[in-house]
């Protein structure tokens, strides 16, 4: 696999990450979840995906740069 490739997947993986972060986000709103121990799962994952998405873009830049 090419770098070129390698920063194509990434950079999709990272858009992924995004679009299951908005879907976990619209969970959040009030009514939707049935308790507090459910909310910190969730923006916990949130966070998580957070990060996935930064650290798949800035891998991503570095194959485009090697």
């Amino acid at each position: 696999m090419s770098n070129a490739e390698l920063a194509a997947r990434l950079r999709a993986l990272a858009e992924e990450a995004r679009t299951l972060e908005q879907h976990l986000r619209r969970l959040l709103q009030p009514g939707m979840l049935p308790g507090p121990a459910t909310r910190h799962r969730l923006a916990k994952a949130i966070q998580e995906l957070e990060a996935l998405a930064h650290k798949s873009e800035a891998l991503a830049t570095l194959a485009e740069t090697q």
